[in-house]
């Protein structure tokens, strides 16, 4: 489970894997992954959630840290956007 709102290789790095891509909604605020719609993206099948940090602002790591711990998850943070940015 990634944010819709994201560089295309974020996408691709998953597909190239052999993994399909699941779009959670974005936080209208920040355009970081929102945290509650991505919990309803989940599935069995789910194996990892990306947080991307867009346009300088981080995304909500311990939320999205937190719900990968729960559901047993393998955290990944794409910080390529987010040069300037601190959590």
């Amino acid at each position: 489970v990634m944010p819709a709102l994201t560089f295309a290789a974020t996408a691709n790095a998953a597909l190239y894997l052999g993994a399909k891509p699941v779009f959670a909604d974005i936080h209208s605020g920040t355009g970081n992954i929102d945290v509650k719609d991505a919990e309803r993206k989940l599935t069995k099948r789910t194996k990892a959630i990306v947080a991307v940090d867009y346009a300088g602002l981080p995304a909500e790591l311990g939320s999205v840290r937190r719900l990968a711990k729960k559901h047993k998850l393998v955290f990944i943070e794409d910080a390529a956007q987010g040069l300037g940015a601190s959590y």
